[in-house]
């Protein structure tokens, strides 16, 4: 029940154990945080059943193979 191996980090070597608490300015940056994530995943959802109705499955099916597509090279470009 240790606050040192309640967060393992493969970043940073721990010396010691630190225990304290959260302050209010990291939490209302959190719920902020949680906030943006959900409207965005809301909005995606919704426009996704939209998308759905609109395209005949094969064609939504297509237009999903290329974002994953466009996804993967994005993210190899931002890696390197």
């Amino acid at each position: 029940n240790s606050a040192y191996g309640n967060y393992p980090s493969w970043a940073v070597v721990k010396t010691s154990e630190m225990i304290g608490e959260t302050s209010d300015k990291f939490l209302k940056e959190g719920e902020k945080s949680a906030l943006r994530l959900h409207k965005k995943k809301s909005y995606a959802k919704k426009l996704d059943n939209l998308i759905r109705k609109i395209v005949p499955t094969e064609r939504y099916e297509k237009l999903r193979q290329w974002n994953r597509a466009r996804k993967r090279r994005l993210q190899l470009r931002q890696s390197k």
